[in-house]
């Protein structure tokens, strides 16, 4: 039970955090990791170059990161 707890709590909290990165990080994110796209890939849909995909991916993690941590969640 409070396992179901804590995990729904840090579900919530990615959901917020995810929501404060501005548009172009959060559809980077959302593309590679929920609709499981290369790096390419998003490049092609988002009328970006890979490298700038691969800037804005590495930035939102840093940013989602640091706001799951200052909410008191160990990221490792």
């Amino acid at each position: 039970m409070l396992d179901v707890l804590l995990e729904e709590e840090r579900s919530r909290l990615l959901y917020l955090a995810l929501q404060r990165l501005d548009t172009a990080k959060r559809e980077v994110l959302l593309l590679q990791y929920f609709a499981g796209l290369s790096q390419r890939d998003i490049a092609a849909v988002l009328h970006l170059t890979p490298e700038n995909v691969r800037v804005l991916a590495y930035r939102g993690k840093r940013e989602l990161r640091s706001y799951m941590e200052g909410n008191g969640y160990d990221i490792s």
